[in-house]
């Protein structure tokens, strides 16, 4: 009794976190942005078979990693993979596990620099909105790095000194902070500045984020030579410098103005973020340059500033990568709620005065208090439900996990399957692979190259055609004319 009545906020926010997100962890990867479990789930499979392998401690395969990314999220999956199977849920547990804490952490972090109501207040916040709703279980990097962050945040505040156990705990969490994503390392940039200009730390302990930072990168860029040569960095380099600011952006093969980012983030956060949160964190921002201006701000409202800085540091630098995607504005989730939580918090503080000045008592005064924060609650909750909901039932992957489904169930493992349509690959080729588990090519063969080809079943156990996707009809007709087909709703499968 004593351990719930102390930690009863946690316990609270904990189980809530977890009964919002657990829904649909089993859903197959069909949905909005499902392209990240699809193919991270594939790279844990790799994962798995290397690590079951005979050849495990003798053969590393150069192509098992990924180089664009540190293998620690992987790793991650692999380990939930390994203890419970190779399914949809194993991969978004990791992600759910990470985003409650990054609700504990919020809520730890407002409590330190504001008190145990603003901490409260954010962390419910922040799991009334969309963004945390739908991306707070998707399996990729963003639900782990920003939660890492937020945790190594939190250590860095409260440690005093270099020689204490927060101290510690804050080089570890940015450790792996470091070691998930590479939008950990923005969190230097403010960590940094206040480090010299705010707490007035030594040279050589504000040096030694610096120094973990580039001995992560250095060993990324080791192991990168070492699996792939000088082709991988250059691959890891390129990629990079791609998804940077260029001047232009591209969606696809549309091109549009740089001035068209700003728009496109603004309705991303009105959509994810709500309205409420966004006013009141913007009232907050609006304050926080008026008081620097005049000098007048304090300490704890610099830490808080610092989950802003970094994220729009990392979305700045890889607009084109933040224009595409609509998730990475996640990276501004435990700022924009935290914020929010002081001025709401602030808010009900001058009401509370106002009231206990005219006389209404106390009870009463709580009572209205307690129903005003779960109004506003439910109205963030609320106001993007509709929205929620579309998203949590998008399904426009489905073809991809439909031909992956069919394929694995009428394949070996050995097998080689050919799918004749590269636009049906650039759609859902990631899908396929994850769900076929098979090697599948794509082409667009002609009646011409497949007789050239002297034909093509001592290669494929299959070639599959799919409806309403261009082919040649000549090839077509004559693959049904001489080899057994069986169609399967969209999907004609010829063998032998």
């Amino acid at each position: 009794m004593k351990f719930l009545k102390t930690n009863w906020i946690l316990i609270f926010i904990t189980a809530l976190t977890i009964f919002l997100l657990f829904d649909s962890l089993d859903k197959p990867y069909i949905g909005h942005h499902d392209w990240n479990g699809a193919f991270w789930g594939s790279i844990t499979r790799n994962y798995l078979n290397y690590l079951n392998s005979d050849s495990f401690l003798t053969n590393f395969p150069r192509d098992l990693i990924f180089t664009h990314y540190t293998p620690f999220m992987p790793i991650l999956f692999a380990i939930s993979a390994g203890i419970l199977g190779m399914h949809e849920y194993s991969l978004r547990l990791v992600s759910v596990f990470f985003s409650v804490i990054m609700v504990i952490f919020t809520y730890k972090i407002g409590k330190v620099l504001y008190g145990n109501l603003v901490g409260f207040v954010a962390a419910v916040f922040l799991m009334a909105t969309p963004m945390f709703l739908y991306f707070g279980k998707m399996p990729d990097h963003e639900p782990i790095v920003t939660s890492l962050a937020t945790v190594t945040l939190y250590f860095y505040i409260r440690h005093k000194g270099k020689n204490t156990k927060h101290y510690f705990l804050f080089l570890l969490f940015l450790t792996l902070a470091l070691l998930e994503s590479w939008p950990a390392y923005f969190l230097l940039v403010p960590l940094t500045f206040i480090s010299l200009f705010v707490r007035r730390e030594r040279l050589n302990a504000v040096l030694v984020p610096i120094l973990l930072a580039v001995a992560v990168l250095a060993f990324h860029l080791i192991f990168i030579f070492y699996a792939k040569g000088f082709s991988g960095a250059e691959g890891f380099f390129l990629s990079g410098i791609g998804r940077a600011s260029t001047g232009k952006l591209f969606f696809g093969a549309t091109e549009y103005a740089a001035t068209t980012f700003v728009s496109t983030e603004a309705r991303y956060a009105v959509i994810y973020f709500t309205r409420i949160l966004l006013f009141l964190s913007g009232i907050y921002v609006a304050s926080f340059v008026i008081r620097l201006f005049f000098r007048k701000t304090n300490t704890r409202d610099i830490y808080l500033f610092s989950l802003f800085v970094y994220p729009t540091c990392f979305i700045l630098t890889f607009r084109e990568l933040a224009f595409i995607h609509d998730y990475k504005l996640y990276h501004f989730l435990p700022f924009i709620t935290l914020s929010a939580a002081v001025i709401f918090c602030n808010l009900l503080g001058r009401l509370q005065k106002f009231l206990e000045d005219a006389g209404v008592r106390t009870f009463t005064i709580k009572l209205g208090l307690g129903v005003i924060m779960f109004a506003t609650w439910a109205l963030v909750y609320f106001e993007r439900l509709p929205y929620l909901k579309t998203l949590q039932a998008t399904s426009f992957n489905t073809p991809g996990y439909e031909l992956g489904k069919l394929i694995k169930e009428r394949t070996e493992t050995e097998d080689y399957v050919l799918v004749n349509s590269r636009e049906f690959k650039e759609f859902y080729e990631v899908f396929v692979t994850y769900y076929s588990d098979r090697v599948v090519e794509y082409d667009d063969l002609s009646i011409e190259n497949y007789e050239e080809s002297g034909g093509l079943f001592n290669n494929y156990k299959y070639i599959i055609f799919v409806k309403d996707r261009p082919f040649s009809k000549d090839l077509f007709e004559f693959l049904a004319q001489n080899h057994p087909s069986q169609i399967y709703g969209d999907y004609t499968f010829f063998s032998k």
